[in-house]
């Protein structure tokens, strides 16, 4: 019988105080990959798919925020004229479904130089970077938080509501904190970040950063010190 893999992931609900179960994407047996968009995700859309044992086990397995699971799924008459049209397309109630094409990877023979294995390094390392502050920036945009300029009444309580938005987000590492804290500066503040930076670096500790930013404006703006 054919089958399909569904990946399901626990996300936050429309009351961030609440988790739902969202079916991201499907794969079929090529492994070719299927996204759904966010406002098809939550599986309570997905009436036959719920009525399937396997997910059952699903949901008594996924308990916490971003857990997932990825469960291959017979496909009965509903489940195909669900997911699938008659011409094979994947879609879901008349949408399609966007495939994820990979790119096909360099191949490397004795007679690669340096210089090229160095270019392609390179490149790697500039498309994950820049991955990666894409991904930051869309984090950001789920922030419920006015930015922080010199003249927020309370750095203390801004800084609070700073963590406490990351931790709901889920941005637990030190770097990451680090690096989206700057999208959230103005004005002068973006002078003492970028003084902070040279000082201790990407790769110091959050707390260093909270410390340093309550001490220097508990009480007045900061001012560069010549």
């Amino acid at each position: 019988m054919e089958r399909l893999k569904f990946e399901f992931v626990v996300k936050s609900n429309e009351d961030p105080k609440t988790n739902v179960i969202c079916l991201t994407s499907i794969m079929d047996a090529d492994k070719n990959i299927f996204l759904f968009p966010e406002q098809l995700q939550p599986v309570k859309q997905h009436n036959e798919l719920m009525k399937t044992q396997t997910f059952q086990k699903v949901k008594a397995t996924l308990q916490k925020r971003h857990e997932k699971r990825q469960v291959w799924i017979s496909l009965t008459p509903e489940l195909r004229d669900t997911y699938m049209d008659e011409d094979g397309n994947m879609q879901f109630k008349g949408y399609l479904l966007e495939e994820i094409t990979t790119k096909t990877q360099p191949v490397f023979t004795n007679d690669t130089s340096t210089e090229t294995l160095t270019k392609i390094l390179e490149n790697f390392a500039e498309l994950k970077k820049e991955s990666k502050q894409s991904s930051l920036k869309n984090l950001s945009e789920k922030f419920v938080i006015e930015k922080f300029t010199k003249k927020t009444s309370s750095v203390t309580q801004w800084m609070n509501i700073f963590e406490a938005e990351c931790i709901r987000i889920g941005i637990n590492e030190d770097i990451q904190k680090i690096q989206v804290f700057r999208l959230f500066l103005e004005d002068s503040c973006q002078d003492w970040y970028n003084s902070m930076l040279i000082k201790y670096t990407i790769n110091s500790e959050w707390g260093i950063w909270k410390k340093k930013i309550c001490e220097t404006y508990v009480n007045k703006g900061w001012s560069p010190i010549r």
